[in-house]
């Protein structure tokens, strides 16, 4: 045998172990990759838990404040009316859609949990210096105004950096196949947050008859709490502990590819040159993946407006945050006008447990349909008819604004919590960014904060058309959300349309493939040499030949 012949059956050899290695390798995982697997399995669990408690905890504090303004407003010693309700209203949120468009980078550049640990206790010491004021009767007039103004605008900065950081801690322990439903699910903090909220500040307010000033300092503490947590046990970077999860959702960690190069040493020793350099590159080659996605350097905030389809969603999200927000804000008091005023904590409620629902459902649908518009659009409109709705029927039954709260909430929350979750980690980690994906802090606390200074500026504008004309304003807004969408839609739906035909286009050729095979295959059927054959017997001129 000769040189070249035998080098060619070492190689044939090597790659058929390689093969046979890999097929191994997905049957049967190795101790290694089980270890590590029941790791991320616990970090994520822990990061899910901690992340979706601490900014339920926040969003705690903004319900159970909107829930106390009837009671703030008839404290006449305070004299703190709807104009200046909704001038704080504004100044909370103008402050903090600054500090998403600013701070927001900082996400990316710091360490996740001191960025959202400080943030989280440095709201805390806020809110119970507010209400010890109040309890204490420390300030009153003008001055108290002042400091009231000042102490919101350190609350909306503090509470900046929660979104943007929370956010990017969950997208780098998931992967973008199950996303869609677990950052639906996640996205249930805001809703769990303003439910505790709304019970909080109903108990304390209405059945326990606490001056207002408690409620702060005990949303206050409880946020506080989670931000020594976070401190403390937060950990944000799968890669800073040796793991690495790829955007499949394949889980590995460095010392595999170690382990797994020394296990098929035995063999490659007897492989070609070239079989052993191949994989040697491909080797080197995913570690190089993992130490740039370990290295890579932030988006700029000015590249992030770059990244497509990032401006028309910090629109759309800019107009549907607008809508939530003026719900959550003065919903309470629309029905405590409505002379509901006892029964407005169910109704607001069940609005965010729609919201809730919502969002895991659109999360879930966009993930199996692969396209997120083709499902916010109808639900966007829905939303928008059931607002209208309420416009309309103009009702003081509490069963009637129970159950249309509960479907504006379900069908304008679905797609807020999506954009607010998935479809923000879904844009900053794109393929068309290539090295530069930690950008995730960046993208949030843009989109994030262009809807909380829209927002803003809707609180300054409620109190002035008053609660009554309020869902005229909420009407127009939920109509130009879907309209936004539209180009989208037809974009994805052209989309969906030709991978559909791609689809029918490949199971035709599979029919037809496997037809003539079952024809070639079937004795009944004649062939050529059958047919010549028979042609032959027949044939006397061949017959004489023979003979």
């Amino acid at each position: 045998m000769t040189q070249p012949e035998t080098n060619s059956q070492q190689q044939q050899q090597a790659l058929e172990i390689v093969t046979d290695q890999n097929k191994a390798d997905k049957q049967q995982k190795t101790p290694q990759q089980l270890q590590n697997e029941k790791r991320i399995l616990r970090y994520r669990i822990f990061t899910f838990v901690v992340t979706f408690c601490s900014y339920a905890a926040a969003h705690c504090i903004r319900t159970s404040w909107s829930q106390i303004k009837p009671q703030i407003k008839s404290d006449k010693q305070y004299g703190l009316d709807t104009k200046f309700l909704g001038y704080m209203d504004m100044t909370f949120l103008l402050s903090y859609g600054i500090g998403l468009a600013t701070l927001g980078r900082l996400g990316d550049r710091l360490n996740l949990r001191f960025f959202t640990g400080f943030g989280m206790f440095g709201t805390s010491i806020v809110l119970m210096t507010l209400g010890a004021i109040q309890i204490n009767h420390a300030l009153t007039g003008d001055a108290q105004k002042a400091v009231f103004i000042i102490l919101w605008i350190l609350n909306g900065l503090c509470e900046s950096t929660g979104m943007p950081g929370f956010v990017s801690a969950m997208g780098n322990w998931f992967s973008k196949n199950s996303r869609g439903a677990i950052m639906g699910f996640w996205i249930g903090t805001t809703n769990t947050g303003d439910i505790m909220g709304y019970i909080l500040g109903g108990v304390m307010t209405y059945s326990m008859n606490l001056y207002w000033g408690y409620v702060p300092i005990v949303s206050g503490f409880m946020l506080g709490v989670m931000g020594i947590i976070l401190l403390l046990f937060l950990r944000p970077y799968p890669e800073k502990l040796g793991l690495f999860i790829d955007e499949e959702g394949i889980a590995n960690a460095d010392q595999e590819l170690i382990q797994r190069r020394r296990l098929n040493s035995s063999f490659m020793i007897e492989a070609e040159n070239k079989t052993v350099e191949a994989l040697d590159d491909y080797e080197q080659k995913i570690k190089k993946d993992v130490e740039e996605q370990r290295n890579a350097k932030p988006v700029t905030f000015l590249n992030a407006w770059l990244i497509p389809n990032v401006a028309l969603y910090a629109l759309i999200f800019s107009v549907v945050k607008s809508t939530i927000y003026s719900l959550l804000f003065w919903l309470p008091t629309y029905l405590s006008d409505k002379n509901l005023k006892g029964l407005n904590v169910y109704i607001t409620c069940v609005f965010d447990a729609g919201i809730f629902l919502g969002g895991f459902i659109v999360g879930k649908l966009s993930d199996r349909i692969g396209k997120r518009s083709v499902v916010m659009v109808p639900s966007l409109f829905v939303a928008t008819m059931m607002i209208l709705t309420v416009i309309l029927l103009d009702s003081s039954a509490f069963g009637a604004n129970f159950v249309l709260f509960f479907i504006i909430g379900a069908f304008l929350g679905g797609p807020y919590n999506v954009i607010q979750s998935a479809i923000m980690i879904d844009l900053a980690k794109q393929k068309g960014l290539a090295k530069n994906t930690r950008a995730l802090a960046t993208v949030t606390g843009l989109i994030d904060g262009c809807g909380a200074i829209i927002s803003a500026i809707m609180q300054v504008i409620i109190p002035f058309i008053g609660t009554t004309h309020i869902f005229y304003l909420l009407f127009g807004l939920a109509c130009s959300s879907f309209l936004f969408l539209i180009p989208l839609l037809v974009k994805d739906t052209k989309s969906l349309l030709r991978r559909r035909q791609r689809k029918i286009d490949f199971m035709s050729s599979q029919i037809q493939l496997n037809g003539k095979k079952q024809i070639l295959n079937d004795p009944s059927v004649p062939t050529l040499q059958n047919l010549n054959e028979k042609k032959e017997s027949t044939d006397p001129l061949s017959t004489e030949n023979k003979a």
